[in-house]
């Protein structure tokens, strides 16, 4: 066994119970929350700092024999528990410093994440890094979250198109769902174009091939249904959508995981039927249902598979027409770390946002009373940026305020601003790929504004208070 460097001894006992190293993976440490606004709330209910394990290679991993730390010198900080996660997969893990490591609970580190960035690191046994960011993650802010994606344009494509090739059967006792798995063999099913069932006269709603009224009808309530479709490269599907015409029920399945269901029961069996009738209408919409496929997808051919419920055996018609759509995004320019507006644990990250923040606004004169007019300079350390700021209480963006830019790409910004009377001053910093700076005000209040203020002061709600009919101002 190769050396472990300041191993605790319930990590050393662990290591000598694991027979075999954690099987070879590509590890990601893909997503971070370390300013969370409790979005993702714990098993106690308390908005924890945490992060997310993404296995990105082709075959399941296990997390055990594996280390997470957020102190360099440290590298056993936290002993991961036997946790498989799928190969694409991810696995949330919270940061909360609770210590909770058993497989198929809630994991929860020994350890909490600072907002203002610090090391974080995945460690192999011999206390090699496997992911992570050694040099630490940068600063966060409340209700985002950063991490490894990429900001190239989006496709939206449609991985199985309506109508389309499938196979289907009645269905029957074939041990469990494994008919819907990548592996089955759908031979001897009937080939047929969709939708599938019977008893629909819109056009090109039964396909060809996709009648089984004679098959079904006073025989079987239920059909199974296989479409296999390609895909190129999972990682680059960043959402997968199911869109379906359907009656009376269904459960959907993506490589014999459950993805889906309508109107079906809880426990299914093949002679199970749908718990309710259901009629689609000529004109109606296609109800969406949004996947969580993470993991689930593999290159090349997968399958979506459903089990077609009637909700009886003498039912007049059944359909079935489904349609998949993806949102794909271009790898070609690889993967960048950066911050994301909607943080999305347990699946793909969204866009990146910004890969990096401007820094904070700085005035050279704080707020406080004055009795002579001044100039005050406003100033940001980010280079290239644009301060915008206001004088009248307003939000300063880039489509509200006065903007003064930079010199050049390579020189922070300054504004002067002349302050001759009672003035709410706003700032704020922008550029572009970057995060805006927060807006940051001072006050300038000068006396003698405030004694020969009128009553009401112009721009304050008149009245202020209403008390028996009588209006009282500010």
């Amino acid at each position: 066994m190769p050396k472990i460097p300041h191993l605790p001894a319930a990590a050393t006992a662990l290591l000598l119970a694991v027979a075999t190293p954690a099987a070879p993976a590509a590890w990601r440490i893909s997503e971070i929350v370390a300013d969370s606004d409790g979005a993702l709330l714990d098993e106690d209910g308390q908005a924890s700092d945490w992060f997310e394990l993404h296995n990105t290679g082709a075959a399941p991993a296990s997390m055990a024999g594996l280390f997470l730390t957020d102190d360099p010198d440290r590298p056993a900080q936290w002993v991961c528990p036997d946790v498989e996660v799928p190969a694409g997969g991810y696995q949330v893990v919270f940061a909360s410093g609770k210590d909770r490591a058993v497989a198929g609970s809630e994991l929860h580190t020994n350890f909490s994440l600072s907002a203002g960035g610090e090391h974080l690191t995945l460690r192999a046994a011999d206390g090699s890094v496997l992911a992570g960011f050694e040099a630490g993650f940068p600063r966060q802010f409340w209700g985002t979250s950063w991490g490894i994606g990429t900001n190239a344009a989006t496709e939206d494509v449609e991985l199985v198109p309506w109508p389309t090739a499938a196979r289907w059967t009645v269905a029957s006792d074939l041990g469990g769902t494994v008919w819907a798995e990548q592996g089955f063999d759908d031979i001897g099913w009937n080939a047929a174009q969709t939708g599938i069932g019977y008893g629909y006269d819109f056009p090109n709603f039964i396909g060809a091939g996709g009648d089984t009224q004679s098959a079904m009808q006073n025989i079987a309530p239920g059909a199974y249904v296989r479409i296999a479709f390609e895909v190129e490269d999972p990682a680059a599907v960043q959402a997968l959508t199911l869109d379906l015409f359907y009656e009376d029920g269904f459960a959907a399945y993506l490589n014999g995981n459950p993805v889906a269901s309508g109107n079906a029961p809880d426990t299914l069996t093949h002679d199970s039927i749908a718990n309710s009738g259901r009629e689609v209408r000529a004109g109606d919409a296609m109800e969406s249902f949004d996947l969580d496929f993470a993991g689930l997808l593999t290159p090349g051919t997968n399958i979506l598979a459903f089990h077609l419920l009637n909700r009886s055996l003498a039912s007049s018609d059944l359909v079935l027409a489904p349609l998949l759509r993806a949102t794909l995004v271009d790898l070609s320019g690889g993967f960048e770390t950066g911050y994301l507006e909607s943080p999305t644990p347990g699946a793909p990250n969204a866009a990146i946002e910004y890969t990096g923040f401007v820094r904070d606004t700085n005035f050279d004169i704080d707020r406080g009373f004055f009795d002579a007019p001044f100039d005050v300079t406003i100033t940001s350390n980010t280079p290239g940026a644009t301060l915008v700021y206001t004088t009248d209480g307003s939000t300063p963006t880039l489509a509200n305020g006065t903007q003064v830019a930079a010199a050049d790409a390579l020189t922070p910004p300054t504004a002067v601003v002349p302050i001759t009377t009672t003035t709410p001053l706003r700032a704020a910093a922008f550029k572009d790929a970057l995060r805006p700076s927060n807006v940051d005000t001072q006050t300038y209040l000068f006396l003698d504004d405030v004694l020969d203020q009128p009553a009401p002061p112009a721009g304050d709600p008149d009245p202020w208070r209403s008390r028996n009919g009588n209006q009282i101002p500010g």
